[in-house]
């Protein structure tokens, strides 16, 4: 999955809410941030095989713990239902006291292949 996919599929769960890395300041709730936190390579005995493992953290952040659920189950959905098997793992369910809101946070994992370079 490229991270313009997830972005595609973010957006279905929450439409024209979904940011990378960190939601402009004054965005109200809900919303659904999302950052690659781990991008590694595999490789063989023989090199390099093109294939990557990333890891993507999805925060869903709304005024109740409730409504950040619901779009934490959107967002499963959606992914249960991709190709190639992505996994999510490490739900956390967390209270930001200084914004005074929720946030359900889960890592995605899922396998990028970079396409072999045409050449001229």
């Amino acid at each position: 999955m490229t991270e313009q996919q997830l972005f595609a599929l973010l957006d279905q769960a929450l439409p024209a809410r979904v940011f990378q890395a960190l939601a402009p300041q004054g965005t109200p709730e809900p919303y659904l941030v999302y950052a690659l936190i781990d991008g590694t390579e595999n490789n063989v005995m023989t090199g390099s095989v093109d294939l990557a493992r990333m890891n993507y953290r999805i925060d869903s952040y709304a005024r109740s713990h409730q409504d950040a659920l619901a779009i934490w189950k959107r967002v499963c959905a959606l992914v249960n239902a991709c190709d190639g098997d992505p996994l999510l793992e490490g739900r956390q369910d967390m209270y930001e006291q200084d914004t005074r809101i929720h946030r359900v946070s889960i890592v995605l994992s899922t396998w990028y292949h970079e396409p072999d370079e045409v050449q001229p």
